[in-house]
């Protein structure tokens, strides 16, 4: 029986041989794949992960960029739009004044005749005063 064994044990060890030699083959040809075909694909994710990181970088400068810009419109929007309304406020003021003073001429070449009339009264008054002091001095 020990022969038996022996040759069952041999048997048993080239079954494991075998085995473990397949194991070792399917090994080395996993490990290549991984190198051939799973880690240029894993190179590739993560060199796209550092584009997508370095795009997403950029395209956050460009948003803040936008950003700042758009203050600086609106900003601006509002200068012009206070500066027109002082625009208007001048020009309100400035016909105001002008009304003023077109009203002012009025009232004074209406004072100017008043003074005329006044002149041509004093003129007459002072006809009459000379015509009757003429007759005083005939007596």
């Amino acid at each position: 029986m020990s022969r038996v064994a022996a040759g069952n044990i041999q048997n048993i060890n080239n079954i494991v041989m075998g085995a473990v030699k397949e194991l070792a083959q399917n090994s080395s040809k996993l490990i290549q794949y991984v190198e051939e075909s799973v880690m240029p694909a894993y190179d590739d994710f993560v060199t796209g992960g550092t584009q997508y990181k370095e795009d997403a970088n950029h395209v956050n400068e460009v948003v803040v960029q936008l950003n700042e810009m758009s203050r600086n419109i609106d900003k601006m929007a509002n200068d012009i739009s206070n500066s027109i309304s002082g625009i208007a406020t001048s020009v309100e003021e400035s016909a105001d004044a002008i009304t003023t003073a077109a009203n002012n001429t009025n009232e004074l070449v209406k004072e100017i005749e008043q003074i005329g009339q006044q002149m041509n009264s004093n003129a007459e008054i002072s006809g009459q005063l000379k015509r009757e002091a003429d007759r005083f001095i005939q007596l």
